[in-house]
């Protein structure tokens, strides 16, 4: 097993091994019932479960005081917050994505835009990634952007200098 750092303090586990493929299958080969994993598998959705109340509690606290947003990100965590959560019913003024293959186009009829095309846009902006929030809050920084910033954990943004 390997940890990858998928961003910066956010160690991902990566499993890999080496194979060799023989002509005979092995016989002395059994599969072996494990008694623990639907219990891990239980625990897990409950676990995620209680992360996404959470952030739904946040979102709540957040949009009560907001008219519109700008959802920034279009991933699969932006797409769940947009099912499961209070985001479904926000007033959405635009998606900003990093990735060019999604400008121009629409999520749930609303544009989605560059990066750099937020200057005019004066709402706040729900950051709707965990794993790159730290690079989004100082894209939006280094962009001189005075929107306020709403992340999905109990972080306040920060800015590095």
């Amino acid at each position: 097993m390997k940890l990858i750092e998928s961003s910066p303090n956010m160690p991902y586990p990566a499993l890999y091994s080496v194979w060799d493929k023989t002509e005979q299958a092995s016989s002395s080969f059994r599969p072996v019932k494990d008694d623990k994993l639907v219990g891990s598998i239980q625990a897990y959705i409950a676990k995620s479960q209680a992360i996404m109340d959470g952030i739904d509690t946040r979102l709540r606290q957040a949009l009560a005081q907001l008219t519109k947003v700008i959802v920034w990100g279009t991933g699969q965590l932006a797409m769940k917050l947009l099912v499961e959560t209070c985001l479904a019913n926000a007033t959405i003024a635009a998606f900003v994505d990093s990735n060019p293959i999604n400008h121009g186009k629409k999520l749930l009829g609303v544009p989605i835009l560059s990066p750099e095309r937020l200057s005019n846009l004066p709402y706040p902006i729900i950051v709707t990634t965990i794993l790159h929030q730290e690079d989004v809050v100082q894209q939006i920084y280094r962009m001189g952007l005075s929107n306020d910033v709403v992340l999905l954990d109990d972080q306040e943004p920060q800015i590095e200098e």
